[in-house]
């Protein structure tokens, strides 16, 4: 296979001295612009016939053309990346070209010989089974009965299939070996529980066709290692990723306003998640035994942080809260005895019982407001709980 990188130099002509100048041979050098051109080129994987390369301008949008690779005995699914990856893009999908690149054709199995061959595998084998064509609710049922009953190790590869718009409530639940998932395209929405409990689950693809994930979608999959949820994605449930011992990024890209009660409860791997501007509210327990957590931005969107928000992140050293949070709720940081400092804005009006309790190593309280300002905060506390220890440093800056 020959990929291609081409530049092209495109030269500004133009009366006179300007834009260029004269060297000893009295030829003129021009202000020249570079525009990169990027090639994709298309392997059959396995499979007969070619296609035509496609060259075009760096950053330009292209619609792949359509398939008429062809392999005896298999469907068509979509293009992946490398030879042995998940379907990356659908049959004719567009593209932005960033760089060369080569589509590997996906070929897959209809839904029936999928349960078929699951059905055969041995306990302890691995394999990664790719589904083409039209998939039922019903056949993900099978699937998961079939991968249960024989514990063979299954990446399952949904990426080509059509006919479904969701995953349904709990259909992986307990689904143990279940190794990885790709998700399809023509999915919207994942149910509640729909992989809970996947205990070997070790990355999901989710396209950017989902808008919604429900309450606990992924909650006790121990071994989910990152996560993207993509910017269709505008709602996300509670619990979705609680109990996700092994999860060590998050990359929210969605426009969800809320992180919900729970959302990444005891996820003690967690080291860093990006939360979109947008989000206004930060639930009870969202961020509850963190402990990997070692920052955490939270953005000028967020007014209101819930109880016990960030309680055992225990490697937290600072924080800042943005200036429109008006209230910081009960146990938000209790036992956050990596804490040394913290920001809090003039338009907070109500920190609730031992929001900063047991923070051990907490010194320094930055007030954006005046001491005025701070006492006229309503601060509930009880002289077992105190907010603050008693050695605080207080630094009033909108003094």
């Amino acid at each position: 296979i020959l990929t291609l990188s081409l530049a092209f130099t495109f030269t500004s002509c133009s009366n006179g001295s300007s834009g260029g100048s004269d060297d000893d041979s009295g030829q003129v050098t021009n202000t020249t612009t570079s525009k990169a051109i990027y090639t994709v080129t298309f392997d059959a994987n396995g499979g007969a016939g070619s296609i035509a390369s496609v060259t075009e301008v760096g950053g330009a949008e292209i619609f792949l053309p359509a398939n008429t690779f062809t392999k005896e005995g298999y469907i068509f699914a979509g293009w992946a990346t490398s030879a042995d990856g998940s379907v990356s893009y659908s049959d004719k999908a567009k593209i932005t070209l960033t760089e060369n690149i080569t589509l590997y054709a996906k070929w897959g199995i209809t839904a029936a010989d999928a349960i078929s061959a699951i059905k055969s595998f041995k306990s302890s084998e691995e394999h990664t089974v790719t589904i083409a064509g039209t998939i039922t609710a019903d056949n993900l049922t099978a699937i998961t009965e079939a991968i249960n009953n024989s514990r063979a190790k299954i990446s399952l590869d949904l990426g080509g299939a059509t006919g479904i718009d969701s995953i349904g409530d709990r259909a992986f639940k307990d689904c143990d070996y279940l190794i990885s998932m790709n998700i399809p395209s023509s999915v919207t929405s994942i149910g509640e529980y729909a992989f809970s409990g996947c205990s070997n689950l070790t990355s999901v693809s989710i396209p950017n066709s989902v808008t919604f994930i429900g309450n606990s979608a992924f909650n006790c999959c121990t071994r989910l290692t990152s996560i993207i949820i993509p910017d269709s994605v505008t709602s996300i449930g509670n619990s979705v990723f609680s109990q996700c011992e092994g999860l060590t990024s998050v990359t929210i890209l969605g426009r969800i306003t809320s992180i919900g009660t729970s959302t990444f409860y005891y996820c003690e791997s967690l080291s860093s998640v990006n939360i979109p501007n947008g989000v206004t509210t930060i639930g009870e327990e969202a961020f509850y035994y963190c402990t990997s957590l070692t920052s955490m931005t939270i953005p000028s969107s967020v007014i209101s942080i819930g109880k016990g928000a960030f309680n055992y992140c225990t490697s937290l050293t600072s924080v800042n809260i943005p200036d429109n949070v008006t209230s910081i709720g009960n146990n938000a940081f209790r036992n956050c005895s990596g804490l040394t400092s913290v920001t809090i804005p003039k338009s907070v009006t109500s920190i609730n019982l031992a929001a900063f309790f047991n923070c051990s190593n907490l010194k320094t309280v930055n007030y954006k407001g005046s001491k005025e300002d701070w006492e006229k905060i309503r601060i509930n506390k009880d002289d077992n709980e105190p907010l603050l220890n008693a050695t605080m440093v207080y630094n009033y800056t909108g003094e």
